[in-house]
């Protein structure tokens, strides 16, 4: 108990658990369960100036997704499936890039900097689809 505990207090310091309700200390520990696509879109950056219209077919296909598949694309894009804080308690800055490739290709994803190169899709049905198989059949990133 005494090891639990001291794992415990590495995310919230004993002292301040007599105020946080069970359900308070979980999102601590572990994060929402449920993805804020809001929250997720306010720390985005689009590094390589795709344009508005095609930046809202990227976010509507991501908001039109079930609760695991939006989970699946952050543990694509973050290795975890729910969203990471910085020290300062904020969202990690998540990056959109571009790539080439067009409709033929998957869009990729670079874990360590939470990036996804998305490339420049045809159609927001076509976006849909390459990113929902990148995101289904990526494999485990545990399994390295």
């Amino acid at each position: 108990m005494h090891h639990f505990m001291m794992g415990v207090n590495f995310v919230v310091q004993s002292s301040a658990l007599r105020y946080l309700s069970y359900r308070n200390a979980e999102v601590r520990a572990m994060g929402e369960a449920e993805v804020d696509m809001n929250l997720l879109r306010r720390f985005t950056d689009n590094e390589h100036g795709y344009s508005d219209d095609y930046m809202n077919w990227f976010w509507e296909v991501l908001n039109e997704m079930s609760e695991d598949d939006k989970q699946l694309y952050l543990k694509f894009v973050n290795s975890r499936s729910k969203l990471t804080t910085n020290p300062s308690g904020e969202p990690r800055r998540h990056k959109i890039c571009s790539c080439y490739g067009g409709d033929a290709r998957l869009p990729l994803s670079h874990t360590c900097f939470f990036q996804i190169d998305l490339p420049k899709y045809s159609s927001k049905d076509i976006m849909r689809e390459r990113v929902l198989t990148a995101i289904r059949f990526c494999g485990e990133i545990d399994t390295d």
